[in-house]
């Protein structure tokens, strides 16, 4: 939409990636948003571990992050699918949902039907 990108933002972490513990993340936003939500994180916390940094640092630094993005990705798709195997035969026609097309998280709407 015209004119929406400045009110955009993206946010990601490392932690689904490569260590849950890490707490390392990202941000990608308009310098005076960026600039706002630096200030929040500081007032939130003292920082991210340093060690936490120049871990995730050497890390892409050193090239294995595509393929641990495709190892990932390849593990969340066939847990995703187990998942929705999961649902169909245990709850029938009492749930929808749409398959997640990444990541492994289901919207489902309960539909009151199947009693099981």
């Amino acid at each position: 939409m015209p004119g929406s990108r400045e009110w955009i933002a993206h946010c990601g972490s490392m932690s689904k990636v490569l260590s849950p513990g890490l707490r390392v993340g990202w941000m990608i936003a308009q310098p005076a948003l960026l600039q706002n939500a630096v200030m929040c994180k500081q007032f939130s916390d003292a920082h991210t571990s340093t060690f936490a940094q120049a871990t995730a640092a050497q890390y892409l630094k050193s090239g294995r992050m595509p393929g641990t993005l495709d190892n990932v990705r390849k593990v969340y798709a066939e847990r995703a699918s187990t998942m929705a195997k999961a649902l169909k035969r245990e709850m029938g026609d009492a749930i929808e949902f749409t398959e997640p097309k990444g990541g492994l998280f289901f919207w489902a709407r309960l539909t009151g039907a199947g009693g099981r």
